[in-house]
């Protein structure tokens, strides 16, 4: 998958509210421990140039998010710098005011890291 393509695409598409349900029920639980985790969603904010890359997701029961009601992904970012790790999908909607473009299934076929590069 082309990673600019996708970006492409996610910019031309008119502000979006984001369907947590819709991607959350497609995900794998959240899994930090695969070594080379399949990404399955591609979250874009075309203002700042943002891209994370969802491999799996779990509501968060355990009170780590500052939020109620929060998911908790693990996933691969694109941003300043490029790094694994775990991001909350609330505090990208609040930090992007909600203007981020979900991708996923045919507009963001299933891919590795070494396929973004």
């Amino acid at each position: 998958m082309n990673n600019t393509k996708a970006r492409r695409q996610a910019a031309k598409t008119p502000k979006a509210q984001i369907l947590w349900e819709t991607v959350i029920d497609a995900l794998p639980k959240y899994n930090d421990n695969d070594p080379d985790p399949l990404l399955r969603a591609l979250i874009f904010h075309a203002r700042s140039g943002w891209t994370w890359y969802v491999a799996s997701a779990s509501r968060d029961t355990r009170g780590i998010s500052k939020f109620d009601d929060d998911v908790i992904c693990w996933g691969f970012v694109q941003g300043d710098e490029d790094a694994w790790g775990p991001f909350s999908l609330r505090e990208i909607q609040e930090a992007t005011r909600g203007e981020v473009i979900v991708l996923q299934g045919f507009e963001f076929p299933p891919c590795r890291e070494a396929d973004l590069l």
